[in-house]
């Protein structure tokens, strides 16, 4: 594996969907196999990192005095790599059934592929500003998703996601900066302990940890979420899976294990406290308002923002059982969510269905959607033998070995809101009287494989999760040192 492969990797989606844009490709199939071949060379990239395990980190090009222009492939990198690659892989083959009758579905692939660098950008960025300025073009790259529909509304809700964003990118600006004046570097180092233990450094951690919890949803930095559900579902399912909030979330893990190291919390902890509850209360607020959204996906959208609680609790916390549970949940939540919001984006492609109300009896005539949907919504619950409950056993253990037990009952009370506000859902669609006006369709191929694979996924993950767990502890925990 080579510096070339590498950039290869990263750069190949963005060049791809530029070029395609321009095409002038006249029948949808050679659209599909333009994305899909694109797709296929990534998977085979990927492979070859896998296989090889490879641990690779070079220079580019000087940007400015002391800033490289550096990559770094590491276990962290892969597994993020990877998830985006196959899941990206998943969302396009849906998206050509969803996008079928869209005239401007050449321009939706495209962005869908520049939006693609910008994710594998930030996995394999070496240093804070590597980071910084893919983390800028991820911004820059899903604002024409968001706004795809070209409605007055689209625009609003689109020049909100902005703000936030650009807010967020602020924040990490000002972090970085007061970084790099003290420590005189920002690379990612795998045993970082950062021994400036004065005020500035917690500064400097608290505006870049804000930084990214504005994408990772952090309430009260949430409310841009449920308002980008206006974006078409292939979409909205990467923004939740593994685009924007998990972009934050790895910031977050680069940050508190590769910039700070694992001490800076645990020889902070009126600091590390704080955080706690800000996150604890992030986890409760997005279950509350979860039960009260009629609309699915905004219920989903909810849901996001407190599971996503769970990962940087994971995070927070700084020890090795509860960064194997974040991890865990980092990929968990991807596969469930997505397979939850492809669920509700067949809904409305096949029965025009968008709100809670309007799901009675539908189990009947469309019994795979909501099969799936029952599962993904276990498993997001935490139930064995799910890959929910894996995840959350080990955030569980790793709050009960720093003694923090009242977390776990916040993790607790919130699976039990989501059963409150999820599960409802699939018992409607079987056991209520059909409410639905519309006619149902009978689902596409291109949309049952990827909710088939993923509702696999979320059963094969939680019975034999010892492949995941094993790269986790041999190629970051061990690289981390804890």
């Amino acid at each position: 594996m080579t510096k070339w492969e590498v950039f290869f990797l990263v750069f190949l989606p963005m060049f791809s969907g530029i070029a395609l844009a321009f095409l002038p490709i006249k029948k949808k199939k050679y659209e599909k196999g333009w994305v899909m071949t694109t797709l296929g060379v990534e998977v085979w990239i990927i492979y070859r990192m896998m296989s090889q395990h490879v641990n690779l980190q070079f220079m580019g090009v000087n940007m400015i005095d002391l800033i490289k222009f550096h990559f770094r492939v590491d276990g962290l990198s892969l597994l993020f790599m990877t998830l985006a690659v196959f899941l990206w892989v998943l969302a396009s083959i849906y998206s050509f059934s969803y996008m079928k009758n869209e005239p401007r579905a050449k321009q939706f692939y495209s962005y869908m592929l520049v939006v693609l660098t910008a994710i594998l950008g930030i996995a394999a960025s070496g240093n804070l500003m590597m980071l910084y300025i893919f983390y800028e073009l991820l911004t820059v790259s899903t604002f024409p998703l968001v706004i795809f529909r070209g409605t007055d509304e689209a625009l609003s809700l689109g020049g909100k996601y902005l703000i936030y964003s650009f807010i967020g990118s602020t924040f990490v600006l000002v972090g970085m900066s007061v970084y790099f004046h003290y420590v005189g570097n920002l690379n990612f180092s795998p045993l970082s302990e950062v021994t400036y233990s004065g005020y500035q450094m917690i500064v400097s951690y608290f505006f870049i940890f804000m930084g990214f919890a504005v994408k990772a949803a952090l309430v009260p930095f949430h409310s841009w979420l449920p308002s980008a559900m206006i974006a078409p579902t292939p979409v909205s399912a990467l923004l939740h899976a593994v685009a924007v909030v998990k972009s934050g979330i790895f910031g977050m893990i680069r940050l508190n294990y590769y910039l700070f190291g694992a001490g800076f919390l645990q020889s902070h902890m009126n600091l590390q406290t704080l955080l706690l509850v800000m996150i604890a209360i992030s986890i409760m607020v997005g279950a509350f308002l979860a039960y009260h959204q009629q609309n699915l996906k905004k219920r989903l959208a909810y849901s996001t923002i407190s599971q996503l609680g769970y990962i940087m609790m994971g995070i927070v916390m700084s020890n090795g059982l509860a960064l194997t549970g974040a991890l865990l949940h980092f990929v968990n939540h991807a596969v469930i969510k997505m397979s939850l919001f492809f669920c509700v984006g067949s809904l409305y492609k096949n029965a025009k269905v968008t709100d809670f109300d309007e799901v009675d009896g539908l189990g009947k005539l469309m019994p795979f959607t909501f099969i799936a949907f029952i599962i993904s919504t276990i498993s997001i619950m935490g139930l064995p033998p799910t890959n929910g409950f894996v995840s959350k056993w080990y955030l569980s253990m790793g709050a009960i070995e720093q003694g923090r037990l009242i977390f776990v009952f916040v993790m607790l009370l919130s699976a039990f809101m989501t059963t409150i506000y999820l599960l409802p859902v699939g018992i409607n669609a079987f056991f209520k009287p059909i409410v639905a006006t519309c006619a149902v369709k009978q689902i596409d191929m291109s949309m049952r494989i990827p909710i088939a694979v993923l509702v696999f996924l979320c059963l094969f993950l939680g019975l034999f999760p010892n492949p995941i767990l094993q790269f986790i502890d041999v190629h970051i925990l061990t690289y981390l040192g804890i």
